[in-house]
């Protein structure tokens, strides 16, 4: 009876808690995301009659209805009404071009950017109001809320009354605008949106899981549960959903991108295709056509040259392209274009004549969804092999940190050909690290049911191994032979498939993103014990050759055939990529070493550029500590810019690295304390962990002095800024490896229970983590509104219109 008085507490506790959380949902969808239907229930309104809506000199009204701009800087819709207070503005659109527009080529913009003028009674001027974008097809968004204060003029602010509204337009010259008028305070119908619901949902579920009375701090992260396993999959579904949804759509839809204004660049963004039909063909370069003049220029890699033959409107001339030696090429990693868009082009062509191009949003999605599955199982490797006795909760909360801080919302976002060599080198850099923390396996007692022996992951509850023994090869008695691990003697091996398919993997970033193969420098200290023994035995080797004996007469010395088959695992993948891709630059540039990057033609000659080091503490500040930038319109945040002391090539960015991840910083900061450092000891994670910021250090040094400040760069070393972090927390929210037993690591069972450091740390510790966690999912979530507004306007709109925001 004692024992089930708590059961049925954390019960009613759980149903107080699931109750409150409904009832908030409920609240904030009647309520909160419908406060403007509220706020106008009792309003009459005023939406002006379509002809007696007066359209300014940059709009043209069409016999069949709606309006062309002609010039966008007068491109406007006025409407006059009586005195008033407005507070929401309503447009009316139609439907004039829906089903013919494509048949007729029509130019119709089903997204439109807007903003609303007011003229305030007593007023000379117009004073600008709220903007947002009217989506045809999105009834939500024909609403705005007008948030602004009229100047100080004669009765103005006292009175606060406007008689006059515009529509202003903010489209390109020849687009047709599906809208007929505009009215002031309408009323806003009741919305019930069932995704704005799930969103919330989702979210509450989120924050759920982490109190205490749903279990997962009392729960211990076990890989071989049933449970556990189908857990894990449901909930990586969402992932895969949402890449087999882009691929589908992105196929289905595409076009070629390539876009020519007179007097300017080319911007084609087809680049990875284009490669791989050169491939088919092959040839290096890309069969792509040329300005006249730029064959001819004496250096075509001179802006002023370049910007001379632009004045001449002489095109094409790629941007972002290598050009040399009068031929296109491209400098991105050729990886993706070999795996993905030839192979694309081959089988298409079986049915299409000619084949078809794989657009880069697809082949993003055929990586970053993988790429993120792996980056979970990452982060569940780590912390089943280094803190066996993590809880459920600190696995999520190490999985969010290491989400949202990688910068996977961006790669999601922004798909295209400069994030292509991005998505492959993380999803290789995953999928390679995975294969390694895998690779040293410890043999289960009784073996497998085909009577092979059974093996599982090495934890940091199994003795390191004294001696290199392959997995596979049988035991042997004297010699070269199986090492006891721990008291029931199961061998600890070394899987030489997962050590070679890992490096394969590093090292192919080569080949995609160059600066991952900085990854490679973190096989020290997982592998550091291996390295050690081949170390020794290669010692071992030199000194029995030169003393002309061995311990057994016509054998090598113990461990050297397995020293020499790691060894071997490592080398030959390297070299299985290095050697073609040597290749490869030489086909291309002459040189094995020239990869192409300073023929690039792009915002600078790159040839004689040269990086100046006084830039490089602003860069490191704006990558780690960049502050938010915060508006009073939706999305709340915006890009700010990243000015240079001397000039450099930088990107507006939303916030550091540290300044969108709170996680982080509490990781990195619990570094400082030695109680965390000899924890990282304890669980033989130190070396890693510090090897991990080193590297991390070198990267980011390395990107900031050579490409200067972009959100894309910071994704080569920010994976490995989460990695010191989860680390730290693991540390700082784990007991120590030994309350684990072996008995219950062979089994996968037993124990199930996860433990929290006790007293006051134990308890505010957790706290803090959850809630810098949290803050840094809702920070990513407003980080991809921003991304949005350019990649996906129609999900940006969606969402800022559930609260009717400017």
């Amino acid at each position: 009876m004692k024992e089930a008085l708590p059961t049925r507490r954390i019960r009613v506790n759980r149903r107080i808690e699931t109750g409150v959380c409904l009832l908030l949902i409920i609240l904030a969808e009647l309520f909160a995301f419908n406060l403007a239907h509220w706020q106008t229930l009792g309003s009459t309104g005023y939406t002006a009659d379509p002809s007696a809506v007066t359209p300014g000199p940059g709009l043209e009204r069409q016999t069949d209805g709606g309006f062309k701009v002609s010039d966008p800087t007068a491109s406007y819709l006025q409407t006059d009404f009586p005195p008033t207070r407005v507070r929401f503005a309503g447009v009316e659109a139609g439907n004039h071009w829906l089903e013919d527009s494509t048949a007729r080529n029509l130019k119709v913009v089903n997204q439109v950017q807007v903003r609303v003028d007011l003229f305030y009674q007593g007023c000379s001027t117009w004073t600008k109001g709220g903007q947002g974008q009217v989506i045809s097809y999105l009834p939500r968004s024909h609403y705005l809320r007008v948030k602004t204060l009229p100047p100080d003029c004669a009765g103005g602010r006292d009175r606060q009354v406007a008689r006059s509204a515009r529509l202003w337009v903010q489209e390109p010259i020849g687009s047709l605008i599906d809208i007929d008028s505009i009215g002031v305070n309408p009323q806003v119908p009741l919305d019930i949106s069932p995704f704005r619901i799930l969103t919330m949902a989702a979210l509450a579920a989120l924050i759920l899981a982490f109190l205490p009375s749903w279990g997962l701090w009392r729960t211990r992260l076990d890989t071989a549960r049933k449970g556990q396993r189908v857990a894990f999959w449901l909930l990586m579904s969402p992932v895969i959903l949402w890449a087999a949804t882009i691929f589908i759509t992105s196929v289905s839809s595409f076009t070629h991108m390539e876009f020519q204004q007179p007097y300017s660049y080319t911007y084609d963004f087809d680049q990875y295709a284009h490669l791989a039909d050169s491939l088919l063909a092959g040839r290096p370069w890309l069969d792509m056509e040329q300005a006249p003049g730029l064959r001819m220029a004496a250096n075509p890699y001179d802006i002023p040259t370049r910007n001379r033959l632009l004045a001449q409107d002489q095109a094409p001339i790629y941007w972002d392209y290598v050009y040399y030696k009068g031929h296109w090429y491209s400098y991105f990693g050729v990886l993706p274009a070999l795996l993905l868009f030839l192979p694309y082009r081959a089988v298409t062509s079986l049915f299409v004549p000619g084949g078809l191009m794989l657009p880069p949003a697809a082949a993003a999605a055929l990586m970053l969804g993988p790429a993120t599955i792996l980056a979970v199982l990452f982060v569940v490797a780590l912390v089943s092999r280094f803190f066996p006795s993590a809880s459920l909760a600190t696995t999520a909360i190490c999985i969010l940190v290491f989400l949202t801080a990688s910068d996977l919302t961006l790669l999601w976002n922004r798909r295209n050909f400069y994030t292509i060599p991005v998505d492959g080198s993380f999803l290789l850099t995953m999928a390679g690290l995975c294969l390694w923390l895998g690779a040293r396996r410890v043999e289960r007692p009784g073996g497998g049911s085909t009577g092979r022996p059974s093996t599982r992951p090495w934890t940091v509850r199994d003795p390191l191994p004294e001696r290199l023994l392959i997995q596979g090869r049988r035991k042997r008695v004297n010699g070269d032979g199986a090492q006891p691990c721990g008291s029931r003697q199961a061998a600890c091996t070394l899987s030489l498939g997962r050590l070679a398919a890992g490096t394969l993997c590093i090292t192919a970033n080569l080949a995609s993103r160059q600066p991952f193969i900085f990854a490679g420098i973190l096989a020290l200290p997982i592998f550091s014990r291996e390295i050690g023994l081949i170390a020794r035995s290669a010692a071992c080797s030199i000194s029995s050759w030169f003393r002309g004996k061995n311990a057994v007469p016509g054998r090598p010395p113990a461990g050297a055939a397995a020293s020499f088959k790691a060894v071997a695992a490592v080398i030959l993948p390297m070299a299985t990529v290095i050697a073609p891709l040597l290749a490869y630059n030489q086909w291309r540039f002459g040189s094995p070493l020239d990869f192409g990057n300073t023929y690039q033609l792009t915002v600078t000659n790159l040839n004689t550029y040269r990086p100046p080091l006084g830039n490089l503490p602003t860069l490191i500040v704006y990558y780690l500590f960049q502050p938010l930038s915060f508006i009073p319109a939706f999305p709340y945040l915006q890009l700010s810019p990243a000015p240079m002391p001397v000039w450099q090539y930088t990107e507006p960015g939303v916030g550091g690295l540290l300044t969108l991840n709170p996680a982080l910083l509490i990781g990195l900061a619990a570094l400082l304390f030695p109680g965390i450092r000899r924890a990282l000891r304890r669980h033989q994670v130190r070396g890693l962990t510090f090897t991990a910021l080193c590297t991390a250090c070198l990267v980011m040094v390395f990107d900031a002095w050579i490409g200067g400040f972009s959100c894309r760069y910071a994704i080569d070393f920010s994976w490995m800024v989460a990695l010191v972090a989860i680390c730290a927390i693991c540390a700082a929210t784990t007991g120590r490896p030994e309350q684990v037993t072996a008995a219950q690591m062979d089994g996968g069972h037993g124990g199930g229970r996860g433990r929290l450091n006790s007293g006051w740390a134990g308890r505010l510790i957790p706290v803090l983590l959850v809630l810098a966690t949290l803050t840094g999912v809702f920070l990513t979530l407003i980080w991809t509104l921003v991304i949005c507004q350019d990649s996906d306007p129609f999900t940006s709109s969606l969402v800022g219109s559930w609260v009717l925001c400017p």
